[in-house]
């Protein structure tokens, strides 16, 4: 089974993972949120979108540490 890793440090996410009998470990992406925020405002993206591609960014900079395991990027707004 492929390792799973949580680019998150949220709580609440990991809490979900772990209720769920994931075993996983956490991996923070250090990824410039406000960056990747202020560009899509300036764009104009909806807030989903934002979000989306928040999630994604952080997925691809811990995949790129962690070959071959399973990333799970999530981000929201509020």
């Amino acid at each position: 089974m492929a390792q799973i890793i949580l680019a998150s440090g949220s709580r609440i996410r990991a809490e979900l993972l772990a209720g769920a009998g994931l075993d996983f470990e956490i991996v923070k992406s250090d990824v410039d949120e406000t960056a990747l925020k202020d560009a899509a405002l300036t764009r104009g993206a909806p807030i989903a979108e934002t979000a989306l591609a928040l999630a994604q960014a952080k997925a691809r900079k811990v995949s790129a540490a962690f070959p071959g395991a399973l990333v799970i990027g999530a981000d929201q707004i509020l």
